[in-house]
């Protein structure tokens, strides 16, 4: 956390193993000892206390969950707690657990049937995902979209190119995604694809305030001819 901080960046807290514990005393005192320690942590950006708790099973109790946001916030009001889902209809079934809604479509080249409801492998299934949450959770909260930029397993055979990265991040910002986050399991990666992760970034400081305005914008029209 401090080498974090000396370098400017910002990360995210792992809380989700105790998030999906059953309530109890040693899990209040635990969620009250960590936040207590990081909550002045410099490098602190948020508390991350569930990863994809509808996708296991019929899913994690969202009763749980709004107990450790309740405890947390009532400990460090300042800091956001986030969570991400992973079906494509869950969302208000736990938008109430935290300040932040992330998805996950992890789309590129996947082999069916895993957690990446109605995907096609292409990129237009991260639009998708991102345009149904946010019609889900209706302005109540900022949707954040962690994107695929990983390889190597049975269900996903390939990474996604750095064109495929760039494109599912700007599908995701026009359709309403407010922060992205890639996703990497294990190397080796790809060069190229977090060269151009880096582009967009720059790009991206440059948007900002375009994409935080709250008018909406202003309409735009493309002169590219269709493929």
């Amino acid at each position: 956390m401090k080498a974090a901080a000396q370098s400017s960046v910002r990360l995210h807290y792992d809380m989700y193993q105790l998030g999906q514990e059953p309530p109890s005393a040693n899990k209040t005192q635990t969620i009250i000892d960590t936040v207590t320690q990081m909550m002045d942590q410099t490098g602190l950006l948020a508390y991350y206390i569930a990863d994809e708790p509808d996708g296991h099973g019929f899913g994690l109790d969202p009763s749980w969950l709004r107990e450790v946001y309740l405890q947390i916030k009532s400990i460090d009001p300042w800091h956001p707690v986030t969570l991400v889902l992973n079906c494509a209809n869950s969302a208000r079934r736990y938008d109430h657990c935290a300040d932040v809604i992330m998805v996950d479509p992890y789309c590129i080249d996947v082999a069916q049937p895993v957690g990446c409801d109605d995907c096609t492998g292409h990129v237009y299934d991260v639009s998708n995902r991102v345009e149904s949450v946010v019609l889900q959770i209706n302005g109540s909260r900022p949707l954040w979209t962690i994107l695929q930029s990983f390889t190597g397993t049975e269900h996903w055979p390939r990474l996604p190119s750095w064109q495929e990265s760039r494109s599912m991040t700007y599908l995701a910002t026009i359709k309403g995604t407010r922060s992205m986050l890639y996703f990497l399991e294990g190397l080796p990666y790809a060069r190229s694809v977090w060269a151009e992760c880096r582009r967009v970034a720059l790009e991206f400081q440059v948007l900002t305030p375009a994409i935080l305005s709250p008018d909406g914008g202003s309409p735009a029209a493309s002169l590219a001819p269709s493929p």
